[in-house]
């Protein structure tokens, strides 16, 4: 059984009610985690963080008195290392784009059985990113083709990567930054600066998001 010390310290931050409480009991009743704060704002969870240091914080996306990817910096700074768990109501492109961009940990939607809020908590925990069926749908979805492509030519085979370009991507897209992929893989930032570079030409993509993307439709990371 265990211990109080044992389990997963979560926040839950949602502006409606019955959704928050009702998430809160729930993952109380898991017995590997416990809800260290149930709140409506990012102040709020500012207050509930202080002394609690929660590991995993689920937030809504839609959040009206503060944005949700201001209380993400914000409950980042305030806690250093917290994994983030947003959860979408609607789970619109802009909403993955932006989650991506802010490096989350994982993403559910309302739609999501709750095994799936935990199984996400429970990846945030150990290091992996978490993506639900609706949201991993949108994210492998086929992209249309250039528009000078030559017809019958939509659906066209991945470029290919060295390893060491595979292993560089699983880094960043991991959330790790140029400087901490580079201290891991025991490189030169610049070198691992010219290889984003490569990858990103060689797979046609021309941001952070774009690699994530990638690297999900491609299966170099899961959901």
């Amino acid at each position: 059984m265990s211990t109080k010390a044992d389990r997963t310290r979560v926040l839950v931050v949602d502006d409606r009610i019955m959704v928050r409480e009702g998430l809160a009991a729930l993952i109380s009743g898991e017995p590997d985690l416990q809800v260290v704060g149930c709140v409506a704002t990012c102040a709020e969870a500012s207050t509930a963080s202080e002394g609690e240091h929660p590991d995993v914080a689920i937030i809504e996306a839609d959040l009206r008195a503060q944005l949700a990817f201001s209380c993400i910096r914000e409950l980042r700074a305030w806690c250093p290392g917290v994994r983030i768990v947003l959860l979408a109501s609607n789970p619109r492109d802009c909403i993955i784009s932006r989650a991506l961009s802010a490096q989350v940990d994982g993403i559910v939607t309302a739609w999501d059985s709750f095994s799936m809020v935990t199984a996400a908590i429970k990846a945030a925990v150990d290091g992996r990113r978490f993506f639900s069926p609706v949201v991993y749908s949108r994210l492998t979805a086929q992209r249309p083709a250039p528009a000078n492509a030559p017809p019958g030519k939509a659906d066209l085979r991945p470029p290919q990567l060295t390893s060491r370009e595979l292993e560089v991507l699983g880094h960043l897209v991991g959330g790790e930054t140029v400087k901490e992929t580079a201290s891991a893989m025991n490189l030169a930032a610049t070198t691992v600066d010219n290889h984003k570079t490569r990858i990103m030409r060689k797979v046609d993509v021309h941001n952070s998001v774009g690699l994530t993307r990638y690297a999900i439709r491609e299966g170099i990371i899961t959901a």
